[in-house]
């Protein structure tokens, strides 16, 4: 694909970014911590990255969907983490808010959001329902005027410290209806318990407790039993999105193991002229084209289809391969770099 001006110039402008600011000595501090920098994020909403596919008219730089895609690929390059707090403003924050979103909700909210001074992040997995929608059990239930939440939400990307919830859950006296509420986290008989991951520590993750939350009518978000319609929207763009992340990462991979196989010499030669090692390189290449492939032809496609929005089947086929081929391409980097893979100083065993 031959990018215009535009794209390259975002490509460099963010490129640029991450290598000067998600240095190894921030990343280091940040895996030790478990804490992101919040001065970064600051960064990031001046740079225009947080409002990148917001529109103008809320604060965004209205992009398309390819330069949204060469962003996510340039920060996850460096850093997985950093790209999820550039991408949900844009996506699971912002994207519902832009769908459904009342003109009040839209000035009040999502302007903030782009700022980075106010943070907003989607509700939805459960114990027993995530990519299965249909099953989730939280529910809200009117009574005396007022209408009440109850039930548990786990796997909860970027919820602690955050002050608003974009919650989905079922009627409980029509249990086929499923809507959605917009939440201030503050409200008594929420509590949070953050989760401990293998990786992505950078980033909160938390199981949300519902007991009883109290809520009014105006809380609904967008229309009452339209929650199921809207979130399987806003699902189909955060799978390739999620895939864009994948390719970062295993470019990066990549990038590491062939520093390391012409660096390192062993029997008289670098490590990168062993056959075995020349067939790795070979299959990483090939996983890495055709990843880079599939994104940029869903973004095209999205750029290009009136409505803007990106095929359901395209985005589950590029969050499958992205996920299999990007883990593939890292564990190849790691096997080609030996022992030292597996040393704290060095990434490859960050990004694995």
């Amino acid at each position: 694909m031959i990018f215009d001006a535009k794209h390259e110039m975002i490509r460099k402008l963010v490129r640029q970014f991450a290598e000067t600011e998600l240095t190894t000595e921030v990343l280091d501090k940040v895996e030790e911590t478990g804490e992101f920098p919040e001065e970064i994020v600051d960064k990031m909403a001046k740079c225009g990255f947080l409002g990148l596919k917001i529109p103008r008219e809320y604060g965004g730089a209205g992009a398309d969907t390819l330069a949204y895609v060469i962003m996510i690929e340039e920060i996850a390059r460096v850093s997985a983490v950093a790209s999820l707090y550039a991408n949900t403003p844009n996506s699971l924050g912002g994207g519902p808010l832009m769908q459904a979103g009342t003109p009040e909700q839209l000035e009040k909210y999502l302007r903030p959001s782009v700022e980075n001074k106010v943070k907003i992040v989607f509700g939805l997995t459960e114990p027993g329902a995530g990519s299965d929608v249909s099953g989730l059990v939280t529910t809200y239930k009117r009574e005396n005027g007022k209408i009440y939440l109850n039930g548990t939400k786990t796997f909860i990307t970027s919820s602690k410290g955050v002050k608003y919830l974009i919650i989905m859950c079922r009627d409980a006296d029509n249990p086929d209806v499923i809507s959605e509420f917009f939440v201030d986290m503050s409200k008594p008989g929420i509590s949070l318990s953050p989760l401990t991951k293998l990786g992505l520590r950078m980033d909160s993750c938390c199981e949300v407790y519902l007991d009883n939350v109290e809520m009014e009518e105006k809380d609904f978000f967008g229309k009452e039993g339209n929650g199921f319609n809207r979130g399987v929207a806003d699902f189909n763009f955060e799978r390739w999105l999620v895939a864009a992340c994948d390719y970062g990462t295993a470019i990066s991979a990549f990038e590491d193991a062939a520093k390391h196989a012409w660096a390192r010499v062993a029997f008289g030669k670098p490590v990168a002229r062993f056959q075995l090692n020349s067939l790795k390189f070979c299959h990483m290449a090939i996983k890495l084209d055709s990843m880079r492939n599939m994104l940029y032809e869903a973004a095209w496609n999205a750029d290009t289809n009136l409505g803007g929005d990106v095929d359901a089947g395209q985005a589950a086929m590029c969050k499958y391969f992205c996920a299999n081929a990007s883990f593939e391409v890292v564990d190849d980097a790691m096997q080609v770099m030996g022992g030292i893979a597996v040393a704290s100083e060095h990434r490859i065993n960050r990004i694995w």
